[in-house]
């Protein structure tokens, strides 16, 4: 298998075949860069089968980011009669550097990122190289993202949480300052040289995205007839880790140019109060105030809990408590995973900090308005006075 080598600059882009694809003549040159840590050939074979139009040249580039895993038959061969470009990683170095060896490698006009456990449909790119026949004077394009219908309480939380908007972006809005790297097309021309940051935690395709469309002053088309399915995590199981992280990367945000222009303040949520109760534990020893202390602890559970509830029944979920516990769950996860990150970054600033992921105005006022917030400092205040009476 020939040596990749990739190199420190991007690829130069051939601006002629630029422009005449923006006249809407020529053939369109698209490299797909998959990023894989499972190489499992099931997901993959179905990415590389992919039809498409005779005028579109396509080239694909998996990198495989698991170098104790043996190459399945199916991908070896696709590698050695050269339908795909293979490139092992020496050590596990995370979908973000494998993305950006992926596009330092490739040299087309428009680069495709797909994560390996998506089914693509089978006229994706058929959708895409019609989009760039239509407009391609553009920073890319966004497509749709789905999921299967919920299948337990897991799932149903998640679809609650938001967490997958990103995902699905695309179907609700016409112009995106950042969507999923699960599948969305970029012109390679108009990327910021610094690509993916690869010290995220996660939330790397918001930072990634959104730098694009800061630096270049354009927001990211639509596309939502391209789509992909992606399987729900780990067969449906609750994903701590991954809500651990995606809270990480999204301080992350907060304390890096230019996201950090959308910051603001808000109430504390439960797991800064969680915080705070602990650490005036001492004190609540010394004067005897241990029984208020557990009082507003639970209380403050408690209220998350009954708001997670209603989000749950609002959004038509049911009246399951174990979607609520769910969601619950995800949602402390996720709100321990940014406190961490500021802790960890010895960022005090963080307490209380959030970030707008709609990057449509710098320096929001801070304490925006929420019902749910709103709504839990009501129930909170309201078990406080019961207690004291």
């Amino acid at each position: 298998m020939d040596e990749i080598h990739i190199t420190d600059q991007f690829a130069d882009t051939d601006q002629r075949q630029v422009t005449e694809q923006i006249q809407g003549t020529g053939q369109i040159h698209m490299d797909i860069v998959v990023p894989s840590y499972r190489l499992n050939a099931h997901y993959l074979q179905g990415i590389i089968a992919l039809p498409h139009p005779e005028w579109l040249s396509v080239h694909y580039y998996i990198i495989a980011d698991n170098p104790l895993l043996s190459i399945p038959p199916l991908i070896k061969a696709a590698a050695e009669n050269n339908s795909i470009h293979l490139h092992l990683n020496q050590c596990n170095k995370g979908a973000s550097v494998s993305r950006n060896e992926g596009i330092r490698m490739s040299r087309s006009p428009w680069i495709l990122l797909l994560d390996d456990d998506i089914i693509p449909a089978d006229d994706l790119l058929f959708v895409y190289a019609a989009a760039i026949r239509k407009y391609a004077d553009v920073i890319g394009y966004a497509g749709t993202t789905r999921f299967p219908p919920a299948s337990n309480a897991a799932t149903a939380a998640m679809q609650v949480s938001g967490l997958l908007d990103g995902y699905s972006v695309a179907e609700k809005q016409k112009h995106l300052v950042w969507s999923s790297s699960s599948n969305v097309l970029l012109r390679r021309d108009r990327m910021d040289k610094q690509l993916f940051d690869g010290k995220f935690a996660a939330a790397e395709d918001i930072d990634f995205l959104t730098r694009n469309s800061l630096q270049f002053e354009r927001r990211y088309i639509a596309v939502p007839e391209a789509i992909v399915l992606h399987p729900w995590w780990d067969n449906g199981a609750l994903q701590t880790r991954r809500m651990f992280h995606y809270g990480e990367g999204v301080a992350q945000l907060a304390r890096k140019k230019p996201t950090n222009y959308y910051i603001y303040y808000d109430l504390p949520n439960s797991a800064e109060t969680l915080l705070v109760l602990s650490l005036l534990l001492p004190l609540a020893w010394w004067f005897n105030w241990l029984p208020l202390l557990a009082t507003l602890a639970a209380l403050v559970l408690l209220a998350d809990f009954f708001v997670c509830w209603s989000k749950t029944v609002s959004q038509g979920k049911g009246w399951s408590p174990l979607v609520a516990g769910s969601l619950l769950w995800n949602k402390n996860c996720y709100e321990f995973g940014r406190l961490f990150s500021h802790i960890h970054a010895r960022y005090w600033p963080g307490f209380a900090q959030r970030i707008d992921l709609r990057f449509e105005n710098t320096y929001p006022p801070d304490f925006p308005v929420d019902k749910w917030k709103w709504g839990k400092m009501g129930l909170i205040a309201w078990g406080v006075l019961l207690w004291v009476l």
